[in-house]
């Protein structure tokens, strides 16, 4: 096979490990419900730290203030492991923010230029973890 050929199924299968697209959007509460549904069926061996992002606005003259939820980051600790899986979620087809926010997709940040097999195993676990949870908490929804 091609040299050129396999760093494309390589990229290919990397990005599908390191993204989980959700069944249907989630608000800012869901998504906090999400994580604390991960840490739960961890049992206590997973840590989430998250920060949202807001673009709020406000009008000279006018009694306007409006807030959108427009992105959120965080990381995922695996206890025992020395990496923290680091990721955003993003709304699929909508550029600009709701008031209760809208994440349709999980992507886990990995190191450019390295394979599935280069990225750091704790990451790497991490992903496998929440690619397996992540319907599980749909499901039960």
């Amino acid at each position: 096979m091609p040299s050129h050929v396999s760093q494309v199924m390589s990229l290919a299968e990397l990005l599908e490990k390191s993204m989980v697209t959700f069944d249907s959007p989630l608000t800012v509460k869901e998504i906090k419900d999400l994580f604390g549904y991960l840490v739960r069926k961890s049992d206590g061996k997973l840590r989430v730290g998250y920060s949202f992002e807001t673009t709020g606005e406000i009008s000279d003259g006018v009694p306007f203030e409006q807030e959108y939820v427009t992105g959120l980051t965080g990381h995922i600790w695996l206890f025992g492991q020395p990496e923290m899986a680091p990721f955003e979620c993003t709304s699929k087809g909508v550029s600009k923010g709701t008031t209760d926010g809208s994440f349709s997709v999980m992507k886990f940040f990995t190191i450019p230029g390295y394979s599935l097999q280069e990225q750091p195993e704790g990451d790497v676990k991490v992903w496998g973890f929440v690619q397996e949870k992540v319907p599980e908490y749909f499901s039960q929804r």
